[in-house]
């Protein structure tokens, strides 16, 4: 697992704006991750309404 950065090297673009997040800290292993999207929207009547 590579994690980005907040910014770009000259020539590159941004393409991406979230974050990276993982298993809890105590857990046995953590090799799980998960980008999410920094304006996350929740799926209609799914009861998630934030």
């Amino acid at each position: 697992m590579i994690p980005g950065k907040m910014y770009c090297p000259s020539g590159w673009s941004f393409e991406y704006n979230g974050y990276l997040m993982a298993e809890y800290l105590d857990h046995a292993r953590s090799a799980q991750y998960a980008y999410v999207d920094g304006n996350p929207e929740s799926v209609p009547g799914s009861g998630l309404e934030y």
